[in-house]
């Protein structure tokens, strides 16, 4: 991020830049900010919130999970991600 940010504001100077991913509290807000996002990405944040489409048991899961328990997923080659390891998520495929 503190690499990226600066370097995509340089090259792009009137795109709009939104920080994702490890954005969990103020402070990576913050450096986000500061370095020149406009704004951030935190999906995982609120995923257990009453509004998230996602079910109760997923909600839980992300609530409980520890750090170590996300993997990194390319089945996307255009969108990395990662993904939290949870038994309904292989099950699943999701």
């Amino acid at each position: 991020m503190h690499i990226l940010i600066p370097a995509l504001k340089e090259k792009f100077p009137e795109t709009i830049i939104i920080a994702a991913e490890g954005i969990s509290t103020g402070n990576p807000l913050h450096s986000a900010l500061i370095l020149g996002a406009h704004g951030i990405s935190a999906e995982t944040r609120f995923i257990a919130s009453e509004e998230a489409p996602v079910s109760e048991e997923y909600k839980q899961a992300i609530i409980k999970s520890k750090i170590g328990r996300y993997r990194y997923d390319r089945t996307n080659i255009r969108n990395p991600r990662l993904n939290y390891k949870h038994k309904i998520r292989t099950k699943n495929r999701l």
